[in-house]
């Protein structure tokens, strides 16, 4: 009779068993259905963490951009009113002094 435990047998078993353990583990440790899913999280883990960071640095030079380009949109807009408001206020004095002029031609005495 031949013996059932041989050498093949038992490396055989051995790696079984190794599968059964790392299929356990990693449905425990990682929550994955088995040990290629759980090696393949803990390997494209890192890549996702960097590429997370990678995109949140470019998010940010978007969203600087972006408000810097507003900020300019604002002082433009802003440079214009100014700009406006001294044509408004020369216009103004013109007009006071003309007031004055006319006010002396007339004869009418000065508003206090």
């Amino acid at each position: 009779m031949k013996t059932l435990v041989t050498r093949r047998t038992i490396i055989i078993a051995a790696i079984a068993v190794l599968i059964a353990v790392s299929t356990i583990v990693s449905v425990n440790v990682w929550d994955s259905a088995g040990p290629v899913t759980g090696i393949a999280n803990t390997i494209s883990r890192p890549l996702r963490a960097l590429a997370s960071t990678v995109a949140g640095v470019f998010e940010n030079i978007y969203n600087s951009i972006y408000r810097y380009d507003n900020l300019m949109a604002d002082y433009e807009s802003i440079l214009r009113k100014a700009t406006e408001f001294e044509e408004a206020h020369r216009e103004a004095i013109d007009i006071a002094e003309e007031n004055v002029r006319l006010r002396a031609e007339l004869g009418f005495r000065e508003r206090h």
